[in-house]
């Protein structure tokens, strides 16, 4: 497929991304200009103010409505349950007239301790050594020095190994945790916000709808 043509086609989807957290409150806006249009139009008579009444009462149950979902929608996207379940645990927590007794038990298990170190013993010569046997005594010893050293470098490269490994892998816990912080508020943004607001939006116009002169 012909890359612009594919991008034409995509357009209408990248537009409507655009415009969705502004859907709900230009929405409630519309609606609310159309019914103070509609009511001012109404004509003077008996029955205005109960026309005018049922209209007012219209936006403000469609805002409340439009409130509580985006309200709802926001305790999904963070986790919370929904309205019917936090009813039924809030009714589950009644009281009870008589308490159970409580019974509590610990178990503590130690994971077994190994505890490593190195040490040295030297012969001690002679004051009648030869030369060619404190030769062969400083060799066993430096062989000693050299072998301890190359233990503990690879102890040392063991543990800068752990310890670079134990950050990348916080590193990386933050990163995932930083990104889906910012999926909940970036979520809340386009989906409870916008609803709230033009849940807000219906219930004030609602309210001043009936003070409104007629046309």
């Amino acid at each position: 497929m012909n890359p612009r043509l594919r991008q034409l086609l995509g357009f209408p989807q990248r537009v409507w991304r655009w415009f969705k957290p502004a859907f709900w409150p230009a929405f409630a806006l519309t609606m609310s200009m159309g019914a103070i249009v509609l009511a001012r139009q109404i004509p003077e008579s008996v029955e205005r103010q109960s026309q005018v009444a049922c209209l007012s009462a219209a936006l403000q149950c469609f805002g409340i409505l439009l409130v509580v979902s985006g309200i709802m929608q926001t305790r999904v996207q963070f986790g919370q349950p929904n309205a019917l379940r936090s009813a039924l645990n809030w009714l589950r927590s009644f009281p009870q007239l008589f308490l159970k007794p409580i019974s509590a038990s610990a178990h503590i298990t130690l994971d077994s301790m190994t505890v490593s170190g190195t040490a040295e013993t030297r012969s001690a010569l002679a004051a009648e050594a030869t030369v060619e046997q404190r030769l062969a005594s400083l060799s066993a010893e430096v062989v000693t020095l050299r072998n301890d050293l190359r233990t503990k470098s690879a102890l040392l490269q063991e543990s800068l190994t752990a310890l670079k490994a134990e950050l990348t892998s916080q590193t990386t816990t933050q990163a995932d945790r930083s990104a889906a912080t910012q999926n909940l508020v970036r979520a809340f943004a386009l989906d409870g916000l916008p609803a709230a607001l033009g849940g807000a939006i219906l219930a004030f116009f609602g309210t001043i709808i009936e003070i409104l002169p007629t046309g």
